[in-house]
């Protein structure tokens, strides 16, 4: 089949999404589709990338650094690309993007089926009221009308679709977020529980402030603690300086951005920490953090329960605040956790959930004929 991903970010932009699009797309194409991106960025341009036809339109009025917009004129190209690529099926991603409203809008006059891919479980968090404000206006009229419009809806959570009902009236279906990492077997792994990774971008709602607070109560105690932040974000500078204010600069080692090569062995045999309080959909540093073998300590999100409840050992922590976040991590040092068999982690990574994708696409393929 010849797939169309239409969204607002894709790599060398970074973010959960921007994974979650880029493996995906690497996996169909091995598995013999065609696969186009039409997407945003600083300027308009064209490349194959790894095999995939990637078209970027300068993006326009950007909105916190993750939502732009596409000229008219950058609208009429992508209805154009659209039907010259021959494209049997259109990819959308997240209701309040403007790609996923441009997409599923063409969708619809050109007769080509839209598959569309939540990734939230509720509005938008953010410390910004006007940011709030704004994207709950959005994702109740725009947000709405391209859930409704799309052929068919999926989650990356059983959360993400009980949103998709509550907002929408639309029945969704479970289509897990996974992890690009590769999964590690036991005897390649160095297991240092006291090492605590943060993983995320740097803003307010991911909890970076509560990690650091968490370090700086059990550092006072323990010699051998010793923490990691791999992410940058708006937030980057202030966190070193609360670091240094709280007195742990040398125990807390900020990386930035960092690729996936560095993410999968700093996590490997470590301790993650996730103290988001982020309307998450499915957190797939959770999942990162399991096929790399790490501990797990983490406020309550969709993707720590599912593996919870498949049997893996993950400690969440309900009530919030760096007090409890420590106490929580302190029990996990204590134990012995058993490291998982690669045949289970394998379950978790983009090889098989593009296999599903497939089938899905596939199905819808099939309908439209």
């Amino acid at each position: 089949m010849n797939i169309a991903f239409v969204i607002n970010n894709y790599p060398p932009k970074v973010g959960g999404l921007e994974q979650h699009v880029s493996a995906l797309a690497a996996e169909l194409k091995d598995l013999g589709h065609q696969v186009t991106v039409l997407t945003l960025g600083a300027k308009s341009h064209f490349a194959v990338e790894e095999g995939i036809r990637v078209y970027r339109l300068k993006e326009y009025l950007t909105v916190d650094g993750i939502l732009g917009f596409p000229s008219p004129l950058g609208v009429l190209k992508i209805a154009r690309l659209l039907k010259s690529e021959k494209i049997d099926i259109i990819s959308v991603h997240t209701r309040f993007f403007s790609m996923s409203w441009i997409g599923s809008a063409l969708g619809k006059i050109l007769g080509i089926p839209v598959l569309h891919t939540e990734h939230g479980s509720g509005f938008v968090a953010s410390e910004k009221a006007l940011i709030r404000t704004a994207s709950r206006l959005v994702d109740r009229t725009l947000g709405v009308l391209t859930l409704r419009a799309a052929s068919r809806v999926i989650g990356v959570s059983e959360p993400s679709c009980d949103f998709i009902k509550r907002l929408a009236g639309v029945e969704a279906e479970v289509f897990y977020n996974v992890s690009p990492l590769p999964a590690l077997a036991p005897e390649d792994v160095t297991f240092d529980r006291k090492k605590l990774v943060f993983l995320a971008r740097l803003v307010e709602v991911k909890g970076w402030r509560t990690f650091l607070e968490a370090v700086q109560l059990l550092a006072a105690d323990d010699p051998g603690i010793r923490a990691l932040v791999l992410g940058a974000g708006p937030d980057l500078e202030k966190a070193r300086a609360y670091a240094s204010e709280l007195g742990i600069a040398d125990r807390v080692d900020f990386k930035g951005f960092v690729d996936h090569s560095t993410v999968a062995r700093e996590l490997a045999g470590a301790t993650l920490v996730n103290p988001t309080v982020a309307a998450e959909g499915f957190q797939t540093t959770i999942i990162d953090a399991y096929v790399s073998q790490a501990a797990i300590v983490t406020y309550d999100v969709s993707s720590a329960r599912v593996l919870q409840e498949s049997g893996v050992r993950i400690r969440i922590v309900t009530d919030r605040g760096a007090e409890e976040l420590a106490a929580a991590i302190e029990v996990e040092l204590m134990g012995q956790s058993e490291p998982y068999p690669v045949s289970d982690l394998e379950q978790w990574g983009w090889a098989s959930q593009a296999k599903i994708y497939e089938e899905i696409i596939s199905g819808i393929g099939t309908q439209a004929q």
